[in-house]
């Protein structure tokens, strides 16, 4: 795992998914295209993350949090604290029950199971991991897309 947390630090656009199991099972296929402009960012200095969906260079909508890293299981444990729909934060304004259902962590809400990554490959511009549901995604360096 050693490296993995600095390689991560950077804008990752979405391209390849193969989504989870049940995904796989309703669309029928195993690996899908990611044809909308979709970007995760990691800050190791910060701690931060950032998953967006963006129209241009415009987040449509946006998720703001933080992370914790497991270096030896080079695992990534995430909470979204912040939601923003065209650079608005719609946090506060939010009804709690939508709040909830986007996957935003509150006080007194703990998570049936932590959303997490689990990493295979974090260099030369390609990150590669499964997620919590089971779904191996591929991401590009944003910069060389």
């Amino acid at each position: 795992g050693e490296g993995y947390l600095e390689n991560l630090t950077g804008n990752w656009r979405l391209v390849f998914t193969t989504g989870e199991k049940k995904t796989q099972e309703a669309i029928q296929r195993k690996i899908n295209y990611v044809p909308i402009k979709a970007v995760q960012s990691f800050d190791a200095a910060t701690m931060a993350i950032t998953n967006g969906v963006y129209l241009g260079d415009t987040a449509v909508l946006k998720f703001e949090g933080e992370f914790r890293w497991n270096d030896d299981r080079r695992k990534l444990e995430f909470d979204f604290y912040k939601i923003f729909a065209f650079n608005n934060d719609l946090t506060g304004i939010l009804p709690e029950f939508i709040r909830d259902g986007a996957g935003l962590k509150r006080e007194g809400l703990e998570y049936k199971r932590q959303p997490f990554f689990t990493f295979f490959l974090a260099r030369d511009g390609l990150l590669v991991g499964r997620g919590g549901g089971g779904g191996v995604a591929l991401w590009m360096d944003e910069a060389k897309v």
